[in-house]
C-alpha cells in the first residue's frame, strides 16, 4: 500500500507542475543556429488615416534634374502645399535651376567664335518654374496592409515588428500649370533656320551641329490622375515604448499640354570669306521646326510626421521639338516643415 500512495503523489506532482523540456536549437541547411523570433505585445494607441493632413513647406536641400535638354545637379525647390483628409488638395512650387546647363558642352557668347556654333542671342539665364497644382479626390477606400515599425536600432541592426493597421487609399483628378523657361539644348539635330539679316531670303537652312542650344520659353497645362496613400498608426511596444508611423505618399500621372512653347532666335557661327572671320548672323527657328504639344509625366512624393525630410522623384517627357529628345528625370530631398504639428 505504502508504494502505491507513493506512486499516487508522484502522478499528481507531474499533472500540476510545469515541466521543462530541453530543446535543441534548430539549425539550417548550412548547420549555423536559426535566428528565434522573439514575441512582442503590442497595443493600439491610434489608428485614424483617414483623419491625417499635411500643411508643410518645403525648403530645398538637393534636387537635380537629368535630360539632354538641360541637366542640373542642383536645382533650388521651394514648395508650399496642403496634402491631407480634404478632397481638394493643392499647392505651389518655385524652381531655381542652380545647377543646370553642365552637360553636354555646348557653347554661348565666346571671344573665340568657331564656324557652325549655334547659340540664342540672348543671354541665357538660369532655368526657373513656377507651378501651381490642384487634386480633388473623388473616391476613397480603407484597406488592410502589414506595416513594419522599427522598434530599435542596435549598430547597424534594426529591430522591427509588423503589425496589421489601415490605410487610406484615395484616387483624384489633376489639374495644374506651369509656365517657365530654360536653356535648351538641341546638339546634333537637323533643324530649319531662316536667315533674318535678309529679308528677301525665302528659303530655309538646314543645320546639324554639334553645339546647338537656344532658350525654351514654356506654359504647360497639365491634366492627370492622382493616387494617394496615408497610414497613421500609434502603438505601444512592451519594452519599447510608444512607436508611430504616419506618412502620406502621393502619385501622379498626368498628361501634358503646352499652351506656349517658344523658342529664341540664335546666332549662328559664319565664315566670312572676304575677311577669313567668323561672323555672328542672326537666324530664326521657332517658326520653321516641327514641335511636340503633348507630354506626359509620373511624379511621386512622401511625406512623414515628425520627419524634416520629405522626398519627390518624377519621369517626364516634356513638349518640345518634335525630332529632339525631351526626355527628363528628377529627384529631390526637402527641409520639410509641417505647420499643422505632430498629431
Amino acid at each position: 500500500m505504502k508504494n502505491l500512495e507513493v506512486l499516487k503523489v508522484i502522478l499528481l506532482c507531474c499533472l500540476f507542475s510545469p515541466i521543462a523540456f530541453a530543446q535543441e536549437d534548430e539549425e539550417d541547411e548550412d548547420g549555423n543556429p536559426k535566428a528565434k523570433e522573439n514575441i512582442v505585445y503590442i497595443d493600439k494607441l491610434e489608428e485614424n488615416p483617414q483623419d491625417l493632413s499635411f500643411f508643410v513647406i518645403q525648403l530645398p536641400i538637393w534636387h537635380l534634374a537629368g535630360s539632354k535638354i538641360n541637366t542640373s545637379l542642383l536645382d533650388l525647390k521651394g514648395d508650399i502645399s496642403y496634402i491631407g483628409k480634404s478632397r481638394f488638395n493643392s499647392g505651389l512650387s518655385f524652381k531655381y535651376g542652380l545647377g543646370d546647363k553642365i552637360a553636354p558642352d555646348t557653347y554661348e557668347f565666346t571671344a573665340n567664335l568657331n564656324k557652325g556654333l549655334i547659340m540664342s542671342v540672348n543671354q541665357v539665364p538660369k532655368s526657373q518654374e513656377l507651378e501651381l497644382r490642384g487634386t480633388f479626390y473623388f473616391a476613397e477606400n480603407l484597406r488592410d496592409i502589414d506595416e513594419t515599425i522599427k522598434l530599435k536600432q542596435v549598430g547597424n541592426v534594426n529591430y522591427v515588428t509588423t503589425i496589421k493597421t489601415k490605410e487610406l487609399v484615395r484616387t483624384g483628378i489633376n489639374f495644374s500649370y506651369s509656365q517657365g523657361f530654360t536653356w535648351y539644348n538641341m546638339n546634333n539635330v537637323e533643324l530649319k533656320f531662316r536667315p533674318l539679316a535678309d529679308p528677301t531670303e525665302q528659303n530655309e537652312r538646314l543645320f546639324n551641329e554639334v553645339s546647338m542650344s537656344t532658350i525654351q520659353d514654356y506654359k504647360f497645362i497639365k491634366f492627370g490622375i492622382s493616387r494617394s496613400k496615408a497610414v497613421s498608426l500609434k502603438i505601444n511596444a512592451k519594452g519599447y515604448g510608444d512607436k508611430e508611423v504616419r506618412r502620406i505618399s502621393v502619385k501622379n500621372f498626368n498628361v501634358i499640354y503646352a499652351v506656349q512653347n517658344k523658342f529664341d532666335d540664335v546666332f549662328v557661327g559664319t565664315e566670312n570669306t572676304d575677311n577669313n572671320t567668323v561672323e555672328l548672323v542672326r537666324y530664326s527657328m521657332d517658326f520653321w521646326n516641327e514641335k511636340l504639344p503633348f507630354g506626359f509625366e509620373f511624379t511621386g512624393r512622401e511625406v512623414y510626421k515628425k520627419s524634416y525630410v520629405a522626398f519627390d522623384y518624377g519621369i517626364k517627357y516634356l513638349p518640345g521639338l518634335l525630332k529632339n529628345i525631351n526626355l527628363m528625370v528628377t529627384f529631390g530631398v526637402s527641409l520639410n516643415f509641417d505647420l499643422i504639428g505632430n498629431k
